[in-house]
């Protein structure tokens, strides 16, 4: 399979934009083939994207996130934490980046890179498939952060959230098998010394894919429960702005729901 039209690199951690930027080894290069493979029909949506893959990314509290440029809450995050395409001309045209850690380039084990690769691509497919629903979800992350609503903003109650971790669990395991798999996972959750960590490898060994989850009707029905409060907080905000800055938080909330409305 060639992915047309993609480039596949790593960035340094301590380069800066203009520094050499490197093509991926071939491992790296083949599992993320694979994994785009794995999405069976869908693969043909992902490989008709222009597609970037940022390796050794700034943060490494996280191992992926997925940017898309010009959508508010795919774009605030990479703010002073990871490069942006307009950093690098030749690369200016690509609309979507992958960012993924140092950790997930250097570790070993194929599953693991698979179930995180799998998770970013499945963000970006929700983009393309379900936009609505992830306009909506940046409205609602951002309702969430200015409540400081901590458990409902905790990403396995985040619908878009829980869709990608059961894409990219059903991904690895028709790559591998469940019982590989398995065994992945139990040695991630008993090896991490870092209880946030073990938490997202326990609740990815804990869905059920027999449980059938429909990605439109669950965001459909978050909606309608917050929709009120949301209109609410967002006059209020406007009144604030009136008198006084707001804080980052509450600027991010009222441009993605001022882009949600005009979407």
């Amino acid at each position: 399979m060639t992915l047309k039209r993609n480039f596949l690199i790593h960035l340094p951690s301590s380069g800066r934009p203009g520094d050499l930027i490197e093509e991926l080894d071939g491992m790296n290069r083949d599992i993320i083939k694979m994994t785009i493979d794995g999405f069976s029909d869908e693969s043909r949506i992902l490989k008709d994207q222009n597609i970037l893959f940022f390796y050794d990314w700034m943060d490494d509290s996280r191992m992926g996130r997925v940017y898309i440029k010009g959508i508010p809450g795919y774009e605030h995050f990479v703010l002073r934490k990871a490069y942006l395409p307009m950093e690098f001309p030749h690369f200016s045209d690509y609309r979507f980046i992958i960012y993924l850690s140092r950790e997930v380039r250097e570790n070993d084990n194929p599953i693991f890179k698979i179930l995180t690769i799998a998770h970013e691509l499945q963000h970006l497919l929700q983009y393309v498939n379900f936009r609505n629903e992830c306009f909506q979800v940046s409205v609602l992350k951002g309702f969430f952060d200015v409540r400081n609503d901590y458990t409902n903003r905790f990403y396995r109650n985040i619908p878009h959230e829980i869709d990608a971790f059961r894409k990219s669990k059903s991904i690895a395991i028709r790559i591998f098998n469940e019982s590989e798999v398995s065994s992945f996972l139990e040695k991630r959750i008993h090896d991490t010394q870092d209880d946030n960590e073990r938490e997202y490898w326990e609740n990815l060994k804990s869905l059920d894919l027999e449980h059938r989850f429909n990605l439109t009707s669950v965001m459909s029905e978050l909606w309608e429960k917050y929709e009120s409060e949301i209109l609410s907080l967002v006059q209020q905000l406007e009144t604030k702005n009136q008198n006084s800055e707001l804080e980052k938080k509450e600027k991010d909330f009222v441009e993605a729901y001022e882009f949600y409305q005009a979407s």
